[in-house]
């Protein structure tokens, strides 16, 4: 049957269907003509209807060549937007900032010491969050939370970076804010995130203003920063201005620093200065530079002192993949601007050198502090005593994350009593 249907041509097949529709709808032309007449005829008009299809079809292939798509309009936006989704005239066409990362930074670790005025045995250290929101391309912020316990053991909390700025470039921004004070290379280089530090403790005439130290080591003010070509290498520079900081608590023998956060109701403020050239070539890492610093620092003692701080110093700085050197120096001449005592001279320093082998890093520390005691400014801080340190230590990274660290120092305090001490501090750093 396939192959006799294979056989009749298909043509032949149409013209008999159309034949039979029509015979049966149309039975007088069935009965007035021979059945080959009528395949004549229907073969004729079969033959018209594909000349006028295909007619049909050539006239719209031509229409469709000839019409333009033509795009569709984008939706109108809604006239009115959520009250929550409001934005300023012009935030369509600015470019999104960047995601803000929470940074931070915690420790823990243990205080071995004979010294009866320091707290022994296990502690928790600080918990440190750190966020670098960048606004625009030129507007960035710094911002810097910590969280630590005070001497009793109570939980407080610092706003210790509190900065923003605007960007020029490499070649400066200007920063305003709480920040820290830009004199010599530690202080700018390391922040409250312990793990970032070779050693488990600061030099102890730079530290932190609630920890004891004598230099101012934040400023509430502005700040302009930045660095040039200069040969191969590199002219950095920091000019600030900010309120001068105060001594308060003196009255129970325990005056600290204050950076005086919320300004100040007594005049004068502080300003300073910081130069140093970035060596290129073989020398590359190589930081040498000198900086100063000057204010108007009034206690709250019953004598209401107020001293004119004039620092003077220079420091030297290589941090390359095998050796950490940082070495400070602060020449302190300080004036007596209430009791008329005149100028009173002092100075102090530091030298550290470690030596970078794979993850270890063992160090030495010497520092030397010679503080005049008829100077009201170190009479009044309780930390304000001439002293000398060595350290030694050393510091295992577990991950890059992560560090282990162990600290050996002898400290002499030539308060009144003189206090003599050793003391082995561990600590556990990490950052996430």
């Amino acid at each position: 049957m396939q192959t006799m249907l294979m056989r009749f041509p298909l043509r032949k097949l149409l013209t008999l269907g159309l034949a039979a529709a029509m015979g049966s709808a149309v039975p007088g032309i069935a009965t007035a003509q021979s059945t080959a007449e009528r395949i004549q005829e229907l073969e004729r008009r079969l033959e018209q209807s594909l000349k006028t299809i295909e007619e049909l079809a050539s006239r719209v292939k031509e229409l469709e060549a000839r019409t333009v798509p033509r795009a569709e309009p984008a939706p109108a936006a809604p006239e009115v937007e959520e009250h929550h989704e409001r934005r300023l005239p012009g935030a369509a066409s600015a470019v999104p900032p960047p995601p803000t990362l929470l940074k931070g930074f915690a420790d823990v670790g243990a205080n071995f010491s004979r010294n009866r005025e320091k707290n022994r045995g296990f502690f928790n250290g600080s918990l440190d969050f750190y966020l670098t929101p960048q606004l625009t391309e030129n507007i960035r912020s710094v911002i810097e939370l910590v969280f630590e316990h005070d001497d009793r053991g109570g939980l407080a909390s610092d706003l210790e970076r509190l900065q923003v700025g605007y960007t020029f470039g490499e070649a400066g921004t200007v920063w305003a804010g709480r920040f820290h004070t830009p004199i010599g290379y530690w202080n700018t280089a390391f922040h409250h995130g312990q793990q970032l530090q070779t050693s488990v403790l600061r030099p102890q005439m730079i530290d932190f203003e609630d920890a004891g130290g004598v230099i101012p080591a934040h400023t509430v003010g502005v700040w302009g920063t930045g660095a040039v070509r200069a040969g191969n290498g590199r002219f950095a520079y920091d000019v600030f201005l900010g309120n001068s900081p105060s001594i308060r608590g003196t009255a129970g023998a325990a005056g600290t620093l204050d950076p005086n956060n919320l300004g100040k109701t007594e005049p004068g403020y502080s300003s300073g200065f910081n130069l140093g050239y970035l060596f290129g070539g073989s020398a590359d890492l190589l930081k040498i530079g000198v900086h100063g610093y000057r204010a108007v620092v009034r206690d709250d003692s019953p004598a209401l002192n107020a001293t004119r701080v004039n620092i003077l110093g220079g420091y030297a700085a290589l941090d390359s993949p095998a050796w950490e050197i940082i070495a400070e120096y602060y020449a302190l001449r300080n004036q007596d601007l209430s009791g008329g005592t005149g100028s009173h001279a002092s100075w102090t320093g530091f030298a550290q050198m470690g030596r970078r082998l794979e993850r270890w890093t063992p160090y030495v520390r010497l520092e030397r502090a010679a503080l005049n005691q008829a100077d009201n400014y170190f009479s009044q801080l309780a930390t304000g005593r001439a002293y000398s340190r060595q350290a030694f230590g050393l510091r295992y990274d577990l991950t890059p994350n992560a560090a282990l660290k162990m600290e050996l120092n002898h400290t002499v305090s030539e308060a009144m009593p003189t206090v003599i001490f050793n003391q082995l501090l561990t600590q556990w750093s990490i950052r996430f």
